[in-house]
């Protein structure tokens, strides 16, 4: 049982849902994001979490923004338990704050954009809903 609620650093608040999936958030903190990298939300108290990717960070009229990729994962009953109390506090915070990157990595290799993400190459404006994304075609890139 919890004593007390945890204070994670809040690095950046909702701001915007395109289709499919992609999120932009207003950047409100100075901690260190990149590529690749989970994010936990809460998009109001009563809300399910959600999971994004990090895939960029913009400034556009003198704001700084963060895109994302919207994705799922299988987190286990505890780990959501101490997302749920950690998002009570921010909700928005790095999810390796409060779960190790191991545990990260099982509870999303199903996910094949985060298990690929060094084969992502950069976002474009797809002509079919469903790919929000370039795959490195190359057979030399890493």
């Amino acid at each position: 049982m919890w004593a007390q609620s945890a204070s994670y650093e809040t690095i950046c608040e909702t701001y915007a849902r395109k289709e499919p999936n992609l999120l932009l958030f207003r950047r409100t903190g100075e901690g260190l994001l990149t590529y690749g990298q989970l994010l936990t939300m809460k998009h109001s108290p009563q809300d399910a979490l959600h999971h994004a990717m990090v895939l960029d960070e913009l400034h556009l009229a003198e704001e700084r923004w963060i895109r994302c990729l919207e994705i799922s994962g299988q987190l286990t009953a505890n780990i959501l338990e101490m997302l749920q109390h950690a998002t009570a506090n921010s909700p928005v915070l790095r999810l390796s704050a409060v779960v190790n990157q191991s545990d990260i990595d099982l509870a999303f290799q199903q996910c094949r954009v985060y298990t690929r993400r060094a084969d992502l190459i950069g976002l474009r404006r797809p002509q079919h809903r469903h790919k929000d994304f370039a795959i490195r075609t190359d057979k030399n890139g890493p």
